[in-house]
């Protein structure tokens, strides 16, 4: 029982100890519990859209080329060299690259009076294509000037005009205006026949006249720039028992203006022989005048004067005036022909005609002949079995541009029925008789 005791008194001061130590701590006394109350229900609050974060890219390196559904354009038909011919039957040239003429050149052939010159013109240039035309202006360093026009076709051809205005006229004065048609790379390729240029219009009495005088022989005159620049005719002459007849062709000496619708020519021949060529202008189209003729002592039927009556209408021009077709044949008397024009045409029109021999006879017989420039021919056996050798080919020449610069020395244009053209070509001529005949 005395064990009970002490355990009830331990028991009694450890609570009395607990609630000291309680009071030393300041705990709050025991509140009694509020009554529980209902927590309201949450009020959602509205969604917000979602913010879209831009992708981060890494910018290429400048030198890397972005990609691209352009697809690359592909190169243009028209690119390459395009080659063709000018009125006045020279060769013309353009080169296209992309959209644009980066390169011409334009050989040309005239003659204006006595004056017969022949070259080119040409250059590297940026000409742009707009559609299917482009325009080429263009000053070299001496300060002539060209003005070149075309327009492409979709069947690969092209056509259009060329002006060049010679600002130096160190010899004569070169200004011309061609027309001129040329062919793509494709086109040349495939085979496709060039169309000649299209035809110059005469503007007023400019231009090729043509007619006959009193005994129904050929006329033939050219006007430019409202001058007379050559002249060809038959003529005959009757006096004191004595006949003459013979044919003139070149041009004047000096250039004949046209004054008040009128002109006149003094020409004259190897043997001093005057011919004055007269008319006057009744329209743009139609024109009539006299050949006057004098005769000197020691000539063939000495010193005469007389006259006869021509008329003549205008054609259009195509190149400077040539040669008649049909040259007058052999004057009668003693009169020769020595017209250094008919004797160049007279050489190719017999070979045309298929008469070697007489085109032989037009030659001297030491002659050197020069058909191209990797070839000579040096002597008239050789010329006769090249030109048999060309005829069974059957190659014949067009001439054009036929001009004497004197009685020794003729320049011309030949064109061969293969197509090949010598534009600067050359015979010179001694006593009558062809010695040198260069096609280049």
């Amino acid at each position: 029982m005395r064990q009970n005791t002490h355990f009830s008194v331990y028991l009694a001061l450890a609570v009395v100890i607990l609630a000291a130590s309680a009071c030393r701590l300041g705990a709050p006394p025991a509140t009694p519990e509020a009554p529980a109350t209902e927590r309201p229900a949450a009020t959602p609050s509205p969604l917000t859209p979602a913010t879209q974060v831009p992708p981060t890219f890494t910018p290429l390196p400048s030198d890397t080329p972005l990609p691209s559904d352009t697809p690359e354009p592909l190169p243009s038909s028209r690119e390459g060299a395009w080659y063709g011919q000018t009125s006045q039957e020279t060769d013309f040239e353009i080169n296209v690259k992309g959209d644009q003429v980066v390169y011409f050149n334009v050989s040309y052939l005239g003659q204006k009076g006595s004056c017969f010159f022949s070259g080119g013109f040409g250059d590297s240039v940026e000409a742009p294509i707009v559609g299917d035309q482009f325009t080429i202006d263009w000053k070299d360093s001496d300060g002539n000037e060209a003005h070149i026009t075309g327009t492409f076709t979709s069947d690969g051809q092209a056509s259009g005009t060329a002006d060049y205005i010679d600002n130096v006229r160190e010899v004569c004065d070169k200004t011309m205006h061609l027309t001129w048609n040329a062919l793509s790379p494709a086109a040349i390729a495939a085979g496709t026949p060039i169309a000649p240029p299209a035809a110059l219009p005469a503007a007023g009495l400019n231009g090729q006249w043509e007619g006959e005088n009193a005994d129904g022989n050929q006329v033939l005159f050219e006007v430019v720039d409202e001058q007379i620049t050559y002249v060809s005719f038959n003529f005959s002459v009757s006096t004191g028992g004595c006949s003459l007849s013979g044919f003139m062709g070149q041009s004047p000496d000096e250039l004949a203006m046209i004054t008040g619708k009128s002109f006149s020519v003094e020409i004259k021949d190897s043997d001093g022989r005057l011919f004055t060529f007269a008319g006057s202008f009744t329209s743009d189209t139609e024109a009539s005048g006299t050949i006057h003729m004098q005769g000197v002592e020691g000539a063939f039927c000495g010193a005469f004067d007389d006259e006869m009556t021509w008329t003549a209408e205008k054609s259009l021009p195509e190149e400077p005036l040539s040669q008649p077709t049909e040259a007058a044949g052999p004057p009668t008397g003693t009169l020769a022909v020595t017209d250094p024009i008919v004797i160049v045409q007279g050489f190719f029109d017999a070979y045309n005609a298929g008469d070697i021999d007489a085109a032989l006879a037009f030659v001297d017989d030491a002659v050197i002949f020069k058909p191209d420039p990797a070839r000579t021919i040096m002597n008239k056996g050789d010329l006769k079995t090249f030109l048999i050798a060309q005829q069974q080919k059957g190659i014949t020449y067009t001439l054009s541009g036929l001009s004497a610069l004197d009685d020794s020395m003729v320049e011309f244009s030949a064109t061969l029925s293969d197509g090949t053209t010598y534009a600067a070509s050359h015979a010179m001529l001694t006593d009558g008789l062809i010695d040198m005949l260069i096609l280049q």
